[in-house]
């Protein structure tokens, strides 16, 4: 694209050119709860009918032992059934969800599927067809210069995993400090892997009721090993983000004429079956070869239920 479209993110102010879509990661910091079994061996004595006797085994006095993990988790998980809710409790804040966003924007010197080249006329391309893209994901990281720190464990390991995550100067966020999620939940960029991060802050009266129910469950002075360990405090998040951005694309679409402007739109093809019909794939492919990877693509994803 010789103008690079923008996907971006209104509410963290994050735009990425050149890309045509936008994948918001958002992870919370949660506990979760594993359960054990320990049980004691019991024996027995046990006498068949021809008289014969036997000793046998069997678990008795089982108890549960509860172990509670402080991770950064997709999804965030009630407390309200632990052993310990009060002690270990999950506050459910979700201000920024996991989204992906598309572009809806004009672009310039795009391939025709067919191999024709329409010389600088804008295109607006719909989100339903960026939704469609056959391209993988990548990970993106916002450093000084736009160059990421030496590693000797990616150098040694490039040759069988390549770093693919796109670099891009920290300078690029300047001004998401006033974004709403700054300004709201107080998201600031910390990096360590492009991640924003919004620390959870309770209130004088959260802490008394808190220190009140684990006196009442009796895990006020319960600690464990996790308990002390430093690590993120449970209602923090962090979001991270990737992006599509294909360099060129192959698209079977419908083009309309927009008004009585020099601008075309591309959008799906509705078929005589009431159904839609798009495609858009990264690199210069033809239309028969789009068409029989989507099939190999439907034969692929039936076979398992089959």
């Amino acid at each position: 694209f010789t103008e690079g479209p923008l996907a971006k993110d209104d509410d963290m102010g994050v735009g990425v050119p050149g890309a045509l879509a936008l994948k918001r990661n958002t992870e919370y910091c949660q506990w979760q709860e594993h359960i054990t079994e320990r049980c004691e061996k019991c024996s027995r004595t046990v006498r068949a009918k021809d008289g014969s006797e036997a000793t046998e085994t069997y678990n008795c006095n089982c108890v549960n032992q509860y172990h509670y993990v402080k991770s950064w988790q997709p999804r965030l998980i009630h407390s309200m059934l632990f052993d310990q809710p009060a002690a270990h409790h999950n506050p459910q804040r979700d201000p920024l969800p996991s989204r992906k966003f598309t572009i809806g924007t004009s672009m310039r010197d795009v391939l025709w599927s067919g191999g024709v080249e329409m010389n600088r006329v804008p295109f607006v391309l719909e989100g339903a067809l960026v939704s469609n893209l056959r391209v993988g994901w990548r990970k993106i990281d916002w450093v000084v210069g736009g160059i990421p720190q030496p590693s000797w464990w990616r150098n040694m390991f490039a040759r069988w995993f390549p770093d693919v995550t796109r670099y891009e100067e920290v300078g690029q966020l300047s001004g998401t400090e006033l974004s709403h999620a700054a300004q709201r939940d107080n998201f600031v960029y910390v990096g360590q892997g492009g991640y924003f991060y919004s620390p959870f802050v309770s209130s004088n009266f959260e802490n008394m009721l808190k220190y009140f129910l684990q006196y009442l469950e009796g895990s006020l002075f319960d600690w464990q090993f996790g308990d002390l360990m430093p690590s993120c405090t449970a209602g923090d998040i962090r979001i991270s983000y990737q992006v599509q951005d294909p360099e060129d694309v192959s698209i079977v679409a419908r083009v309309e004429t927009i008004g009585n402007k020099n601008i075309a739109r591309l959008a799906p093809i509705h078929t005589s079956m009431g159904t839609s019909l798009s495609l858009l794939y990264a690199g210069e492919r033809s239309t028969t070869e789009m068409i029989e990877a989507e099939a190999e693509r439907s034969r692929s994803f039936t076979y398992v239920p089959r």
